[in-house]
């Protein structure tokens, strides 16, 4: 407990603040004052601030919600039966989802005490990274509750995550309601405890020169064998040397008020601290990502200024009597019409001339055909075969079709002949 720094808010403003830090020697020591006091004794070390467990409501959600963003948005809408207070008014904050007996602890206060406290706590300097409602901080034992008596208040804490805040006045009407809970199923609260019950351990703490009545003493005598009576003079004497048997306590296992739109700047930036790497490797995702994208973007017009060069060869060889290529799509449609239109010499044209070469390549699969260019009712093929006996199938078959077939010229390749062959339709 030496490396933390707790600070407790008095009910009345008025009061003296009270802060447990560690002392001069490192051991934990108590200290009482202003609030300016604190701040420069606790300096700028992140403390655990107790708040009046009056002004907080704690309590229990049973929500099938594990994300933490919708269950801030469900908490209002699942409690809002069960609060006077319109939920536009009140800050939520959940503890752990699926805490004790699979719910989730909910502390619910107005956001106008959290502005107030979390204002004057930033004004003097403090680091209040963690906000709790006090009756959180007393200890307690397995199967026990705690009740803190003092001038005026009682603190009643029932498990890990609540507790209340009571009418000291008026305890002896309310606790007989509240005990009767721990009573096993089936029993009714007019029944007498017996041997069979679990006992309901209490630790009785007194401050000051508080102290129960003979009514109460014999009332919680009905409920439990096993009672404590402690006598303390300050709540944070609890946290500095808590009784020997008493639960370890999870920080994170309680809810802390200091969140959602109330964050510390400590907690904000320590969120970002442990986010931060991976918004660091996001953001390197992101860059490679457009790295990629603008080589992969380069390397495409790269590409297309390539295809541009090769389409503009293939036109110049289609229709080699086009000098000036404008918008090439526009200027083969209309050497297109021409060529169904048939040659200026009324020949049979480029489209006749190519369907009878379609029909003659069907004698000879394994003919590829590298260029090919049309002039004067001529068509001139560049063909690549294996042997030649395929590229003399293919003229047979073109003469069938009343095409005469010549061959212009032949070179060997590694895979087979390159051949030159002209084609026009046959004169009578």
């Amino acid at each position: 407990m030496a490396d933390k720094i707790y600070l407790r808010i008095p009910r009345d403003e008025q009061a003296p603040v009270v802060w447990l830090y560690p002392g001069s020697e490192g051991d934990p020591a108590l200290g009482r004052g202003a609030l300016a006091q604190a701040a420069d004794a606790i300096g700028a070390q992140p403390a655990t601030v107790l708040v009046p467990t009056e002004n907080v409501l704690l309590t229990r959600v049973e929500l099938p919600v594990r994300n933490r963003q919708r269950l801030l948005k469900a908490l209002p809408f699942a409690l809002e039966e069960d609060l006077v207070d319109p939920v536009d008014q009140l800050h939520f904050a959940p503890g752990p989802a699926g805490g004790e007996a699979g719910a989730t602890a909910v502390a619910v206060v107005r956001d106008e005490y959290m502005q107030h406290w979390c204002a004057t706590l930033d004004e003097a300097g403090i680091q209040a990274t963690t906000l709790l409602p006090d009756v959180l901080a007393l200890p307690r034992r397995d199967n026990g509750w705690s009740l803190w008596l003092a001038p005026g208040v009682a603190l009643l804490r029932t498990s890990a995550t609540q507790g209340l805040a009571l009418d000291a006045d008026n305890l002896d009407v309310l606790l007989p309601a509240m005990l009767a809970h721990q009573r096993p199923a089936g029993k009714d609260a007019d029944d007498e405890p017996d041997e069979s019950d679990t006992p309901l351990r209490l630790d009785l703490y007194l401050s000051g020169d508080t102290a129960p009545d003979d009514g109460l003493r014999e009332l919680l005598a009905q409920y439990s064998d096993d009672i404590r009576e402690h006598q303390v003079d300050e709540l944070l004497d609890l946290v500095r040397s808590p009784p020997a048997d008493s639960l370890p306590e999870s920080p994170r296992a309680r809810p802390n008020l200091r969140q959602g739109a109330h964050a510390s700047h400590n907690e904000q930036r320590e969120l970002w601290r442990r986010w931060r790497p991976v918004a660091a490797l996001a953001a390197i995702v992101v860059v490679l990502q457009f790295g990629l994208n603008l080589w992969e973007l380069q390397r495409l017009d790269s590409r297309a200024q390539a295809l541009q060069s090769e389409t503009e060869e293939l036109f110049r060889a289609t229709f080699p009597d086009v000098q000036r290529i404008v918008d090439m799509r526009v200027q083969a449609r209309r050497e297109m019409n021409r060529l169904r239109q048939g040659g200026e010499d009324g020949d049979a044209g480029f489209l006749w001339l190519m369907e009878q070469l379609a029909r003659a390549m069907d004698a000879a699969d394994d003919v590829r055909l590298g260029s090919l260019s049309y002039q004067a009712g001529r068509l001139e093929l560049q063909l690549t075969a294996p042997e030649l006996a395929a590229i003399e199938r293919i003229r047979a078959q073109a003469r069938n079709g009343n095409v005469d077939a010549d061959i212009q010229s032949v070179s060997s390749q590694d895979d087979g002949v390159s051949v030159r062959l002209t084609l026009r339709e046959q004169t009578p």
